[in-house]
């Protein structure tokens, strides 16, 4: 097991935005608007509203958007409100292999760690 873990990590770490195939970063592209879509549509629901304001008083305040929403959070709440309101509507990525919506969870924290960090659009 640890060979597999070892050549994915490595694999993740020479992966490259200029070395994906260009179909890739189409689907990449579709995949990501379809969860920003998403994630505005559930930022109208009662649970973001729920979810924001718990997650202020646990979390508190920092440099990562909410989406809808001129508060920032710490990169940790972020990821939290923003995925439960890519979730919210369960309009959301779904994936027979992974019985479930990947892109609802994995999106919002990389979104948050990319503007904690500072990142470039290449880089996230």
């Amino acid at each position: 097991m640890q060979i597999i873990s070892g050549n994915l990590v490595e694999f993740i770490m020479k992966e490259s935005y200029s070395a994906i195939p260009t179909n890739t970063k189409l689907a990449l592209k579709e995949a990501l608007a379809d969860s920003i879509a998403c994630t505005i549509a559930g930022t109208a629901t009662q649970v973001y509203e729920i979810v924001k304001k718990f997650t202020e008083t646990q979390y508190g305040r920092g440099n990562s958007s909410i989406f809808m929403s001129p508060l920032k959070l710490s990169a940790t709440g972020a990821s939290l409100v923003n995925a439960t309101a890519a979730n919210a509507l369960d309009m959301d990525d779904g994936h027979r292999l992974t019985k479930g919506h990947p892109g609802a969870v994995v999106l919002p924290a990389v979104f948050a760690a990319a503007e904690e960090f500072n990142r470039s659009g290449e880089e996230f």
